[in-house]
């Protein structure tokens, strides 16, 4: 290696060293950073390797509003037809549990 000015000059074994040495480097911080990653919710690690942060539970915000639909949303339910398309008739394969009829059965298919 040989230093003139504002410039280094290097043989070609040692230019093939030097990026072998970033390699290894970049190697060793993707590694590093995948264990930084991992507690015991992603991986086999015991939770008590998981440190003293306090855990996020929920961080959505709060709203007074009610679950569900709102007032005044208009919903919409799928009516049965008195002809259908098409019907499917379905049939009752080995065991059948308790109170259901081994006969057959069918289902219709609204659209």
């Amino acid at each position: 290696m040989e230093i003139k000015g504002d410039y280094v000059i290097l043989t070609k074994e040692e230019f093939a060293g030097l990026l072998a040495v970033i390699e290894q480097l970049k190697k060793e911080v993707n590694e590093l950073k995948a264990q930084l990653g991992k507690n015991s919710g992603n991986s086999s690690k015991p939770p008590s390797s998981d440190g003293y942060k306090k855990k996020i539970k929920n961080n959505r915000e709060k709203s007074n509003k009610k679950q569900g639909a709102q007032e005044g949303h208009e919903g919409t339910t799928l009516q049965m037809v008195a002809t259908p398309d098409k019907v499917v008739k379905h049939r009752a394969n080995g065991r059948v549990g308790k109170g259901i009829s081994a006969q057959a059965s069918h289902r219709t298919v609204l659209e």
